[in-house]
């Protein structure tokens, strides 16, 4: 058979692909924006720091992320010699940037693991590059200015990892129809390469090269980790536009072909990503507030007043004025020592969002009102994301911006849920549609109320002191979509997986598993 329709790809690659598809846009989207970033903090870098400008060749990639004189000594001894610590004043975009990469990179690992070869080595080779991923979230998440042996241990883990697998899956590669021998041989050349790196960069430990510079000018560390990260970074660049090149023509479509896992597999995976995103944000809410010091603004944090982004304010290890000025009233900042924590907590909570809803999909009806459902609340979750990528004490209007998003498209969201449950004829039944909809409308009312006081009297809704206010309008806003995702993904985790349709779908008369 000839012509555009034919194929020669195996059985069930249309859905493999499908998967590789959003996998490799994962990869991409992750190295382009940490790239970027990389540019951006380093324009940022302040030229009077250590006697010069950032010089990629000898100053750590993980200069960017730190903080230089917030809280640290003013001044980093190296080989006897004393240099003011380094800055970007962008130093937190680039600590975001890479927990994002890292967090794509293992994703997509994940989503694009039935596009590689079979084998034994192949499947080590994509553990270690997920393993990678997950190590530089880590690098982010812990900067080289807080606990120094933690970040280091990350950042080896993460060059080891990528080098290892870079180089794995390039000998998998090795006589792969799907893979060409250019393809292998690339990727093989790749991970040596970056391993070659890896050498160089431990020899000074060993005594075998002086030690590398890390400040001033020449050829440094700085050099020999970018080395060590190009390669790989390269290459995955490479294999996700290569998979986004591959057709998807042929053969049947997507929902023509059941993935090798069912759809209540997926579904688990999307539950799991919401519960786990959501109970590591309140576990880390509740830390942030019982660390929150009591002499601030004349009493502890006050849930009914005191706004929940407060938590994530790092008032004056920011350079921010020592008081805010609130109805002619100068309180001091508030500051809870949990606050990067906090901003972190909620970034991975909107990517759990996003994430989770694209798995969770087909839990519901397949109507429109459940797929609108779905990406207002993907949107919502982005919103929620960029709370944490700007807190308050930042840039405070984008802040607000991010926030709003994120409380009116949730409440939006759920009730566009009840819309789609009461739309369509499913297992779920009329008391979760009843209680969907109640969910919805009560977060709802409470947004309305946030953003105008005035329609039950008041002038201002209060941030600071008893009583009630600001923060705890914000917590009767999130508590009814919150609640009702734990629930949702409780109901999720506990449908059957076996003798039973997938969650809203109608299983003609006469299948296997039908009626």
């Amino acid at each position: 058979m000839s012509g555009p329709a034919a194929s020669t790809a195996a059985p069930g690659a249309p859905a493999e692909s499908v998967w590789a598809t959003y996998g490799a846009w994962l990869w991409l989207i992750g190295i382009v924006q940490f790239a970027v970033a990389l540019f951006v903090v380093q324009a940022a870098y302040g030229c009077a720091n250590h006697g010069g400008c950032y010089n990629l060749f000898t100053d750590p990639i993980s200069n960017l992320g730190s903080g230089g004189f917030l809280g640290n000594p003013p001044t980093f001894s190296y080989q006897g010699v004393a240099y003011p610590w380094p800055f970007s004043y962008l130093w937190p975009v680039f600590n975001y940037s890479i927990f994002a990469l890292g967090t794509f990179l293992f994703a997509g690992t994940l989503l694009m693991f039935r596009a590689f070869p079979r084998s034994r080595l192949a499947e080590v080779g994509l553990g270690l590059l997920a393993l990678s991923g997950l190590s530089a979230a880590g690098v982010g998440v812990v900067p080289e200015d807080t606990l120094l042996a933690v970040h280091s241990a990350f950042a080896l883990i993460t060059f080891l990892g990528a080098g290892l697998a870079t180089l794995l899956i390039g000998i998998s590669w090795v006589g792969h129809r799907s893979w060409s021998r250019a393809w292998s041989t690339y990727t093989i050349a790749s991970g040596l390469f970056s391993l070659a790196w890896m050498i160089a960069l431990v020899l000074p430990s060993f005594g075998v090269l002086a030690a590398w510079p890390v400040f001033g000018s020449g050829f440094g560390y700085g050099g020999v980790e970018r080395m060590i990260v190009v390669a790989p970074l390269v290459w995955v660049a490479a294999v996700a536009i290569r998979v986004l090149r591959r057709p998807r023509e042929h053969g049947p479509t997507p929902s023509e072909v059941r993935h090798p896992l069912s759809s209540s597999s997926w579904e688990i995976y999307g539950a799991l990503t919401w519960l786990l995103g959501l109970v590591s944000f309140v576990g880390v809410m509740i830390a942030a507030q019982l660390a929150y010091p009591c002499s601030n603004f004349g009493g502890c944090y006050n849930l009914l007043t005191n706004p929940i982004s407060a938590l994530g304010s790092a008032g004056y290890a920011t350079g921010n004025p020592p008081y805010d000025s609130y109805l002619s009233v100068h309180f001091p900042w508030p500051v809870s020592p949990w606050w990067p924590a906090f901003n972190y907590a909620i970034v991975l909570f909107g990517v759990a969002l996003i994430a989770g809803s694209f798995f969770v999909r087909r839990a519901f009806p397949p109507n429109g009102w459940a797929t609108g459902a779905f990406v207002l609340l993907a949107i919502g979750g982005m919103g929620a994301a960029g709370v944490g990528v700007a807190p308050e004490d930042t840039l405070l209007e984008l802040h607000i911006a991010f926030a709003a998003i994120a409380f009116l498209l949730a409440a939006l969201a759920v009730i566009g849920f009840g819309a789609a449950l009461a739309a369509d004829r499913s297992p779920w039944g009329k008391g979760w549609t009843i209680y969907t909809f109640v969910s919805g409308f009560f977060a709802l009312a409470w947004v309305v109320l946030i953003a105008r006081p005035e329609i039950v009297g008041v002038a201002q809704w209060v941030n600071y002191g008893s009583g009630f206010g600001f923060g705890g309008l914000e917590r009767l806003i999130v508590v009814a979509p919150f609640l009702w995702i734990a629930l949702v993904s409780l109901r999720v985790l506990r449908y059957p997986r076996r003798g039973s349709a997938p969650v809203g779908r109608r299983v003609p008369a006469g299948s296997v598993g039908g009626p």
